[in-house]
């Protein structure tokens, strides 16, 4: 799971360095560069996965961007709108899965403190 984590935040890095938006990639890749070294369980990681699910969607965040693909990107403004889009999905996507999974853990083991 963390690696697709670290997948789907590059790729967003790259869709942004392609639309000539370096600082607001260069903020996806520290995140992805301290999330590859930390525990998915650690309170760090979960606090950067907060950081992620906040800036992925409202006013000013990664969806509000309005994206213009460099020349020689090989992207149209239409295509850069659509990955845009399909990234800031499939990384809520990951964001919830994680939350699921660290609930489930949580419940388990508070049963299995009472045994």
């Amino acid at each position: 799971m963390k690696s697709e984590f670290l997948v789907a935040i590059r790729n967003i890095a790259d869709l942004l360095i392609a639309c000539d938006l370096d600082s607001e990639a260069r903020w996806f890749q520290e995140r992805e560069l301290a999330l590859g070294k930390l525990q998915p369980s650690s309170r760090e990681f979960q606090k950067i996965l907060k950081e992620l699910e906040h800036i992925l969607a409202g006013m000013g965040s990664f969806t509000d961007l309005r994206l213009h693909p460099k020349k020689g990107s090989g992207l149209t403004e239409r295509e850069a709108a659509k990955r845009q889009w399909d990234l800031a999905q499939r990384l809520g996507e990951l964001i919830q899965g994680v939350r699921k999974t660290k609930s489930r853990v949580s419940i388990s083991k508070r049963k299995g403190d009472g045994s």
